[in-house]
């Protein structure tokens, strides 16, 4: 069934006060880790000119979805969500009070930097698959696809806003005041989830251990055709537009000859373009076919990176910007629509944390090798080069096909 079909008109998602709070709880977990990169990225770039381990930054906030995104979907799929909600608030909660501590104590150097966006990114890919599988305790039946709609809006939002407030406390209080107001939405968060006592989660899978669980996942996305095609289209296409977000401090620092509030509005028109694709999806599958849409934003995203590396305007390269967060959007969201309707309820944690940890991980190891490329070439090159290849990913379409997302999750279950 297709996405904008599967709406039910009643009831409202946003009628149940736990959805509200819960939804309103997600803002503040999403947010602090958007806050907290703003912060770490633009402190690294002060204190190295080291094009690497800039984009380390983002390597290190994103590389766990790949490296425990498959345990997380386990772990959500077999344990109690709004515990395991928690448990990743908390780890995330150490991360930003890791990163607050050392720029306090002036010990702060590239490692803490570093081992604190990693603590956060850890808690960011726990708590992900246990808060989109958790909807179906917050809702009615008849109210979880809206309910999931919701969710993706208030996401979207979150990174509309999320990085240009980020940008404006760290041009404000420097980047210790965003790793404090990081830490402080994670507690926020984390005393909804609290307080939050839900009904006990109805299991359609007889209870396994966590790693048979995995084993299970692995199993499931290996031998299913449509997801096997899209997980591998996600990393190729993470891999190689992961450029951008490990360069930007760079582009806004020195391209740009900015300050951190530039950089935040920059990452806050990628969020607010997002917001634009996301409410463009619905059309935009009802008249083009799936693998034509990801194939064309593809392409359009490696234009933008090109456009982003030759411009010294802060106008073309906001107004590039918020294209590529609109294609960007569009292109990730249509593969998973693909995945959620390719796999049954019981194993949905597991193969949404398996596309989750492709495209975020690929993003991830495509900034540290962008970073290494750009120490050679410098990153407007970079970019150039690396617009290139990301263009190049939509000839994957032969081999890699993207399915329409009609009728197969059905035939899965």
């Amino acid at each position: 069934m297709r996405p904008e079909s599967a709406c039910a008109p009643a009831p409202q998602p946003l009628s149940s006060p736990q959805f509200r709070a819960i939804w309103l709880a997600s803002f503040c977990g999403n947010g602090a880790l958007l806050i907290l990169g703003v912060g770490a990225a633009w402190l690294m770039s002060g204190i190295t000119a080291s094009p690497r381990l800039v984009a380390a930054v983002q390597t290190a906030m994103m590389i766990p979805v790949m490296l425990f995104g498959m345990t997380a979907g386990a772990i959500a799929d077999v344990y109690d969500t709004r515990r395991v909600a928690l448990v990743a608030l908390g780890v995330g909660g150490c991360g930003a009070a890791l990163l607050a501590a050392s720029v306090g104590t002036a010990s702060v150097n590239s490692a803490s930097l570093l081992l604190g966006c990693f603590l956060a990114g850890s808690g960011a890919a726990l708590f992900a698959p246990a808060w989109q599988v958790s909807v179906r305790r917050q809702v009615p039946d008849q109210a979880v696809a809206q309910a999931i709609a919701l969710n993706g809006i208030g996401y979207n939002v979150t990174r509309s806003i999320g990085p240009a407030i980020g940008g404006v406390i760290v041009a404000v209080g420097g980047a210790s005041a965003s790793f404090a107001a990081a830490l402080a939405l994670y507690l926020s968060a984390a005393a909804v989830f609290l307080c939050w006592q839900p009904a006990p989660e109805k299991r359609e899978e007889p209870a396994i251990s966590v790693g048979a669980a995995i084993l299970s996942g692995i199993a499931y996305v290996a031998k299913t055709a449509p997801v096997r095609a899209l997980v591998a289209r996600a990393l190729a296409i993470g891999m190689a537009g992961g450029s951008l977000s490990g360069l930007l401090p760079l582009v806004a620092r020195r391209q740009l000859a900015g300050g951190a509030d530039l950089y935040g509005i920059l990452l806050g028109l990628i969020g607010l373009g997002s917001l634009i694709g996301a409410a463009l999806v619905a059309r935009l599958r009802v008249r083009f076919r799936s693998g034509r849409l990801v194939g064309g934003c593809t392409v359009a995203t490696g234009i933008c990176y090109a456009v982003i590396g030759s411009s010294g305007s802060v106008f073309v390269t906001g107004a590039t910007l918020f294209l590529l967060g609109a294609a960007w959007v569009v292109m990730v969201t249509v593969l998973n629509i693909g995945v959620q309707s390719a796999v049954p309820h019981w194993i949905a944690g597991r193969t949404l944390a398996a596309y989750q940890a492709a495209i975020v991980g690929g993003v991830a190891l495509g900034s540290w090798v962008w970073g290494v490329v750009a120490e050679e070439m410098g990153p407007a090159a970079t970019l150039v080069f690396s617009g290139a290849v990301c263009a190049a990913t939509a000839g994957l379409t032969r081999w890699l096909p993207v399915p329409d997302g009609t009728g197969l999750h059905h035939a899965n279950e």
